[in-house]
């Protein structure tokens, strides 16, 4: 048989990218998502119908122009065109400065006019909206590049699926959580950008049968392709966030990805598997966002090393999470549950603005093994796993082909 060219798209690469799609489908459109409980669950599901995201007609509107792209790839002079991304970002910081001073100003704050600030506004966010698709392209055809040089693409030096992401505002999520421990019943992918009062309303609701909700705004999402990564963050945030969503949708073809989906669609309650899935790409990403601005942007984009006098965020959440768990463990629900309202205006009060915390709050973050609000020691795991490897892509494919978290633990003993 003869070899297809290096941009052909393989019947087989067409077959899993279907099949990622059917997966994405399934999981957005089923009433709920994750380990639910039988009693509150259709009640909590009628609440939410009102608001849901309708993944199928999200593809319907978005798929067909990237077909184009798996196709005919980018090539790497759309990769090394940067000005259009550094431009993007740039408006991005006087957009939340321009922003920030507008508040200030309606407090009585500051000085200013606030008609000007707001006409000033809208001209930056015109101007991001118009180059947030070729923006996008060249951060997908930077990501392509770096992926493709760590092993990670087929036979014919493409990726399944090609990176693909758009930068709006991704879907809300409705998690659901017991009054009595932390963990989740439900998670419900809502509208986009639904506002506070709407928020309020349905947790007040759902709150009513007993149980405990927020309704959360993502950073990005990877049940939909193209993948969403809010357009509100800096550059190393959104490529970071746009190669964990890229990773999740590659992991659909390998043993962890299939177990995480079976338990999204409810098919097994391995909630560590879960666990497994969100930090190992959340690691993985970062190492690769890394590989990708010192590449492309000299490393200049990176996160800044924390400052060891400031206020330490995860310090303060771990401990809460503790606290948390100790108080629910003896039955002090109430308790605990005027200890988390107290944490959250002392956060608040140290500049971190979280509009609830509480036990669904918790339930989602604690699926991030190495989020500051987590007590969960598999990122700690993980990384030292990691460490054991040369090549992340060595690290990728025997992580990628674990079934269950003890799998890890055999293969970390030695076994």
């Amino acid at each position: 048989m003869p070899t297809a060219p290096p941009c052909a798209v393989s019947s087989v690469a067409r077959a899993g990218w279907l099949l990622l799609l059917a997966v994405m489908v399934l999981v957005t459109a089923l009433p709920a998502v994750g380990c639910r409980a039988p009693d509150p669950a259709p009640r909590v599901e009628a609440i939410a119908a009102p608001y849901r995201f309708s993944v199928a007609a999200w593809e319907l509107a978005h798929l067909p122009p990237r077909i184009g792209g798996w196709i005919n790839p980018a090539d790497d002079a759309e990769a090394r065109d940067t000005a259009p991304v550094e431009l993007y970002f740039d408006l991005g910081r006087q957009l939340r400065a321009a922003e920030y001073h507008l508040a200030r100003v309606c407090a009585g704050a500051a000085s200013g006019d606030a008609a000007s600030l707001e006409e000033a506004i809208d001209d930056i966010m015109r101007q991001r909206t118009a180059l947030a698709p070729e923006v996008t392209a060249v951060i997908e055809a930077q990501i392509t590049a770096v992926l493709l040089d760590l092993g990670m693409g087929n036979d014919h030096r493409s990726l399944t699926p090609p990176p693909g992401f758009v930068m709006e505002a991704p879907p809300g999520l409705l998690i659901v959580s017991p009054r009595e421990s932390i963990r989740t019943l439900e998670t419900i992918t809502l509208k986009q950008q639904i506002g506070d009062p709407d928020r309020e309303a349905i947790e007040a609701q759902v709150d009513a049968l007993g149980v405990v909700s927020l309704v959360l705004d993502l950073g990005g999402i990877g049940t939909t392709y193209p993948a969403f990564v809010t357009d509100r963050g800096g550059l190393a945030f959104t490529v970071a966030t746009a190669l964990e969503e890229w990773l999740h949708q590659y992991l659909v073809f390998k043993p962890l990805g299939q177990r995480y989906a079976a338990y999204l669609l409810g098919l097994n309650r391995d909630h560590d598997v879960a666990t497994l899935n969100e930090t190992f790409a959340g690691i993985v990403s970062e190492e690769i966002r890394d590989l990708v601005l010192a590449r492309f942007y000299g490393g200049r984009a990176a996160p800044a090393p924390r400052d060891p006098a400031a206020f330490d965020f995860d310090a303060a959440m771990r401990q809460t999470r503790r606290t948390v768990d100790t108080m629910l463990a003896a039955g002090e629900v109430d308790r605990a549950e005027a200890y988390m309202f107290q944490r959250r205006d002392y956060l608040e009060a140290q500049g971190y603005y979280l509009r609830k915390l509480n036990q669904a709050y918790f339930a989602f973050h604690g699926r991030y093994a190495d989020a500051p609000s987590s007590v969960d020691p598999l990122g700690d795991e993980l990384r030292a796993f990691r460490a054991e490897f040369g090549e992340i892509s060595e690290f990728i494919a025997v992580v990628a082909a674990l079934q269950s978290r003890d799998e890890l633990h055999r293969l970390m003993a030695g076994g």
